[in-house]
């Protein structure tokens, strides 16, 4: 089954509001993702130098179609089913890549 990693960078709106936007990301948002079909952990960071989206997320997904399972996370959107808050910023807008495991090794 194949595997790979969504990343989205993400910032709140504003300063102020980065622990609301950290609460609702952690405790909301992640809880929501990983019930969604094919998504099986996920890992947040803070970037530590200055420019950009100050956030990473990073959702691993396992599915017989990588596209399926990250087209099921706009479905719930769409649905209403994704708790969405207004901490999170838009300027600029969140980005999202996807990625496809190629190889993988352990130390």
């Amino acid at each position: 089954m194949p595997k790979g990693v969504l990343v989205v960078e993400t910032s709140p709106v504003t300063t102020e509001r980065e622990d609301e936007f950290n609460d609702w990301y952690n405790d909301t948002h992640l809880v929501e993702i990983l019930k969604l079909s094919g998504f099986t952990s996920a890992r947040r960071f803070r970037k530590l130098a200055d420019g950009g989206h100050r956030y990473l997320a990073i959702y691993e997904v396992e599915a017989d179609d990588l596209h399926s399972a990250i087209a099921g996370l706009g479905e719930a959107a769409k649905r209403r089913e994704m708790t969405m808050s207004d901490a999170l910023g838009s300027d600029p807008a969140p980005s999202m890549t996807l990625f496809e495991q190629i190889s993988e090794r352990f130390g």
